[in-house]
């Protein structure tokens, strides 16, 4: 596919002051089995996530989702009609495809020719997006399964490319190197072409999330080499800022253009955040005083869904336990101003650990 700056009427057609929502609070907070990680949740509150193997977590239920006859898996993502999609191991765990879970059935999706792919997004049509390696193993590509093609997006000339979601209207978003494999550049594919997003000043960016009007959301490096979590708009790429550190990351987009993900403070911790018409928001903060002296810390915001329910990981920072997490954001209308803030959150349920915490980059 050729690639191109970004045509900035193809991002979105919603402005920022038009999703007049604001935030009013948490309640709610719950602690999900395993110790492991909530990654994605649908508009039914249904998450998937991963401890050892792929997940998936329903009225208040943990479900361990098939393998492909080895090991581990990981569940990554999670459509409006169930479809979880991620990867898992063979058999001998010498490779690992992209993988869909569908009621009770596993499908391999298969790869581009190598050994090892992954989905990382799934729409409510059913198509998939992520990454599969050629033939050889040395190089991996973007990659959509429609359900009867895997499609190689190509990359912005390099030699690498990966796509980490999809919405509804089959845009893809994600991650491709330039020529000569000199940058990497935040990328959203539109079905003809590879769009090039840009960055902030600096020499790399990655487009991790899409919503179904083109607002994209994800971290581009500043000239300064500071991080920070972007969202790419029909204005071009804005700076969501960062808490007191010099590093953030905008992990999930809902319809509202209400985005989570996390950021550090000026002594590097990791803080969950939310990112709400301009502001930024310490999920920390909003926390009752019980679990804060309880040793909580919410440390990375992972998905939203187009109810203001959020998932992410939270550890402990005195028994040093670390669990995945379910909370809901009360959102009010805009005319409510932040001053109608909760006090904290309502409620928080503990469920007790079966499997071992699986560390990965994204909730390290």
């Amino acid at each position: 596919m050729n690639d191109k700056k970004l045509k900035l009427s193809a991002i979105a057609e919603v402005g920022l002051s038009e999703n007049n929502n604001q935030f009013n609070g948490l309640n709610n907070l719950i602690f999900l089995e395993a110790a492991g990680s909530a990654l994605a949740l649908n508009n039914f509150g249904v998450v998937a996530g991963y401890a050892e193997v792929a997940t998936r977590w329903k009225d208040g239920t943990l479900t361990c989702l098939r393998n492909l006859g080895g090991s581990h898996g990981r569940a990554m993502a999670i459509n409006n009609a169930g479809d979880v999609a991620g990867y898992a191991q063979l058999h001998g765990n010498m490779a690992s495809h992209a993988t869909v879970w569908r009621e009770d059935s596993s499908i391999d999706l298969g790869t581009l020719g190598g050994n090892f792919s992954a989905a990382l997004a799934i729409n409510d049509i059913g198509q998939v997006a992520g990454y599969a390696y050629l033939p050889g193993d040395a190089v991996n590509h973007a990659t959509v399964w429609d359900g009867t093609r895997t499609i190689d997006l190509g990359t912005l000339g390099g030699s690498y490319s990966y796509a980490t979601g999809i919405n509804n209207s089959g845009l893809v978003t994600g991650v491709a190197y330039t020529p000569g494999d000199q940058a990497s550049h935040a990328t959203m594919w539109n079905g003809n072409e590879a769009i090039d997003l840009g960055t902030l000043g600096g020499n790399a960016s990655q487009a991790l999330a899409i919503n179904d009007y083109g607002q994209i959301a994800g971290v581009s490096h500043l000239a300064n080499d500071a991080q920070h979590a972007t969202l790419w708009h029909k204005t071009g790429a804005i700076d969501l800022g960062a808490l007191s550190g010099n590093f953030s990351t905008a992990l999930a987009i809902n319809n509202a253009n209400q985005i989570v993900g996390y950021s550090t403070t000026a002594a590097g911790a990791s803080r969950a955040t939310l990112w709400l018409t301009g502001k930024l928001i310490d999920l920390n903060t909003l926390m009752s005083p019980q679990d804060i002296n309880a040793g909580w810390v919410l440390q990375k915001a992972t998905g939203i869904n187009d109810n203001g329910q959020i998932v992410g990981t939270a550890r402990n920072t005195k028994s040093g336990r670390r669990e995945a997490f379910l909370l809901s954001a009360n959102i009010a209308p805009e005319s409510a101003g932040l001053s109608r803030l909760l006090s904290g959150i309502a409620r928080l349920y503990f469920i007790p650990r079966r499997l071992k915490s699986v560390n990965t980059d994204r909730d390290s």
